[in-house]
Parts: structure tokens; sequence; C-alpha cells
């Protein structure tokens, strides 16, 4: 018994005896696309992972952009995208290729705001409880691509402090003389 055609394959033997005589190529040529497309979505063309969406936002501070560090979206269950925050405090996620974005669902956003200062020493840009999932409380709903998240954290009147890795010294951060130092 003979299997039955693909749909694609039944698409183009079901054409019109007009679509395939030699007046009708610049038809075939206009349709060619669209039966490489039916083809392809015969074969599917997934990847095997799970279905991502683009997103892409801000994370802003006591109102203005946190201009060092990255930012990680953790949903339940799968993998969690990243992105480094640019020095408008803007991020694009990927996950698994350059800004394929996040899963759809429900994320504890992480914010890290560290800046590494010699090798044993970090300025934190951002209250070291947004940098873990635990302690972060922050979190975003990803239902489709969002190009414009805007994620707000507070000091709650706290400020940029450096932390010795060594001795666990917190000492407070002063912008000019680091920047003096490099």
């Amino acid at each position: 018994m003979a299997e039955q055609p693909t749909t694609a394959l039944k698409v183009a033997i079901d054409m019109p005896r007009s679509f395939w005589n030699s007046r009708a190529k610049p038809t075939w040529a206009r349709s060619a696309p669209l039966l490489l497309t039916l083809a392809t979505l015969q074969i599917g063309c997934n990847d095997g992972r799970p279905a991502r969406v683009p997103v892409s936002g801000q994370v802003l501070i006591d109102g203005q952009p946190l201009t060092h560090g990255h930012v990680q979206f953790v949903p339940q269950g799968a993998r969690a995208s990243a992105g480094v925050l640019d020095k408008e405090g803007r991020f694009t996620l990927r996950c698994f290729d350059k800004s394929d974005g996040a899963v759809r669902g429900s994320h504890t956003v992480v914010i890290s705001g560290a800046e590494p200062l010699g090798s044993t020493k970090t300025i934190w840009h951002a209250p070291k409880k947004y940098a873990s999932a635990s302690t972060s409380g922050v979190t975003q709903e990803i239902n489709g691509p969002t190009p414009d998240v805007v994620i707000k954290i507070s000091w709650e009147g706290g400020q940029p402090f450096v932390e010795d890795g060594n001795t666990g010294a917190i000492d407070m951060y002063k912008p000019s003389k680091h920047r003096s130092e490099n």
C-alpha cells in the first residue's frame, strides 16, 4: 500500500494544471517560497530547547541607571537568562544563544551591581540582597516578546560600598578616588 504524501507534497500535487504550465512560471517562482515554508513546517525546525522570546530593558536604582553588573531572570524549572548592564543600565537577555531572550512565565530577577576593584575588592553599586535569587524579592512576568522591561530597585537609604573579599571589611565607596587609581 502506497504511503500518503506529506502535506507540502499533497499541496504541490493538488495544484491546478495552469499552475504547472509554462506560461505560469512567474506564479510558480513566486509560490516556491510558500512551498518551501510548508515543507519546513512539515519537517519542523525546533532546536529541542524550550521556546524563548526576546527580552530587553533597563535597571534603575533610585531612579538612576545601574551602570555596572548584570541581570539574570530565573524561571521555575527552566534555564535562566542573563544580560550585561551597559552605561545606560540597559540589557538584552540571552538564554542559549545571543539575544534569544527568556522562556515565558514568572521569573525571579537577580541583579548584581558588583564591579571588581583589583584582585580582592569589589565595589557594590547595588545592595547585595538583589544578587541572590533567595533574597532579591524582584519578580517579572514574561508573556511574550518584551522590549521594554524596567526594573526598579533601591538602596533604601544605603549607598555604594567597597567590600574586601579577604577580610570582609566594608568601606564607603569614593568615586573620585577610584577614578584616579585607574
